[in-house]
Order: structure tokens, then C-alpha cells, then sequence
């Protein structure tokens, strides 16, 4: 039993730190002047929502999209200087965990045992659009396990969203300093 509860804090252990991470990623067109662009407005789709997105989560994207924005800034307009154009992917992943316990009298005798387990990954694509000539000047995304409960789910988003536009600000910083 002690064996058992042992794994299963292991377990527990390296899930939650796995959990926590977000990766994210950008580019951006050489020659951008980022201040020129005031105004945003969310890029729409003929058919309502991508195809495969959850409406739910495609709403709180793009409240947690309309939230950033303003917080850096831009004001949401008919004819905006930027369009905000995002997608979601979810791959099945599949991943380890290795340990070591050893057995016998005097705990000598090493066994290596192997977890494996699946888990969803997300993918959150946000693209910057110039809007005089439709041609992306900036594309950032942001990786990160997908949770099943609602609540953990619509936070993680908002930090996704959060996390792929504070580097849409630092690659401002660094082009328009």
C-alpha cells in the first residue's frame, strides 16, 4: 500500500508540474512599426465558429482576446488597423514517468518502473493582420495541456490569451524602441 501511494504522489507530483507549463512562440514581418496600429477588431468566420471548435471556448477566447487588447491599449473598432485572426489545436499526447524503487531485505534490488499516460495538448494560434495590406505582421502561439473541468478550463484560457499577447508586446518593445 505505502508502494501505491507512493506512485500515485509521483504521479501526481510530475502532472501538476506538467500542468502548470505554457509554451509560446512568435514571429513577426521584419519591418513592422508596431505604434502605427491603434484600433482591433476580432477577425470573423463565415460559418460562425472554426469547424471542430467548442462555441463555449471559442466565446471565452475571444473575451479573453477583447480584455488584453484593451488592456494594452487598442480600441475595438469597425475599421480597425489590425485584425486578430485565432485558431485552436488539440493533439493526443502521450508521455512517461521513469522511477526507480528498490526491493528486497535490505533494499538492494533495483526496479525500474515505467507510467505512461495520454493527455490533451492545446494549441492557441493568434495572428496580427495589417489591415491596408492584409498580410500578417505578426504571428505568436501558445501550448499548453488541456483541462476537462469548466472552471480550471475558461483560467487557463485567459493566462493563454494573456501569456501569447504579452509576447506580442514584447516583440512591440523590441521593434518600435
Amino acid at each position: 500500500m505505502k508502494n501505491f501511494s507512493q506512485l500515485v504522489f509521483a504521479l501526481v507530483l510530475v502532472l501538476s508540474a506538467f500542468n502548470g507549463t505554457s509554451q509560446v512562440s512568435s514571429d513577426y514581418l521584419e519591418g513592422t512599426t508596431f505604434k502605427e496600429y491603434k484600433t482591433y477588431n476580432l477577425a470573423s468566420y463565415e460559418e460562425g465558429v472554426l469547424t471542430g471548435m467548442d462555441p463555449i471556448n471559442a466565446q471565452r477566447i475571444e473575451k479573453a482576446l477583447h480584455a488584453e487588447m484593451r488592456e494594452k491599449g487598442y480600441v475595438l473598432s469597425d475599421d480597425p488597423d489590425l485584425l486578430v485572426s485565432y485558431f485552436t489545436v488539440v493533439k493526443e499526447k502521450q508521455d512517461m514517468y521513469t522511477f526507480i524503487r528498490y526491493y528486497g531485505r535490505w533494499r538492494h534490488i533495483p526496479v525500474t518502473e515505467v507510467t505512461v499516460y495520454n493527455y490533451d495538448e492545446g494549441t492557441l494560434v493568434v495572428d496580427m493582420i495589417d489591415t491596408k495590406t492584409n498580410q500578417v505582421m505578426w504571428h505568436g502561439t501558445v501550448s499548453g495541456t488541456v483541462v476537462k473541468n469548466k472552471k480550471k478550463l475558461e483560467k487557463k484560457i485567459q493566462k493563454a490569451v494573456e501569456a501569447v499577447l504579452n509576447q506580442y508586446e514584447a516583440d512591440v518593445s523590441k521593434t518600435d524602441a
